[in-house]
């Protein structure tokens, strides 16, 4: 018969449940940049649903682009960028970027 051993118990000092693996970063597990991530999420939903699509989606042409593919290649850029910014806005906000090691020359 085999014996099944349980997990250890979690360590207290690592300030979560034990399950490092599906913990999130620091600078995620923040309450306001979850917050703001979540809020990015719901203005894209609602900027690429059919309905808005819809309304963008005639025939005019800006510099023979037309204004439906503009407005998704615009979006979906700034959208990038704004969660680009969200997730690096804690070292933008004045702790400092970790110190990375530089290889002797030698």
């Amino acid at each position: 018969m085999t014996r099944v051993s349980k997990p250890p118990p979690p360590d207290p000092s690592s300030g979560g449940s034990g399950g490092s693996d599906l913990s999130m970063p620091p600078h995620i597990a923040d309450s306001r940049t979850g917050e703001r991530l979540i809020a990015l999420l719901l203005a894209g939903v609602i900027a690429w649903t059919y309905p808005v699509l819809f309304l963008i989606g005639t025939d005019v042409r800006v510099f023979g682009i037309p204004l439906l593919y503009l407005y998704l290649y615009l979006s979906w850029g700034l959208f990038v960028g704004l969660v680009a910014l969200i997730i690096e806005w804690r070292g933008v906000r004045g702790s400092p970027p970790p110190a990375r090691e530089r290889k002797s020359e030698g």
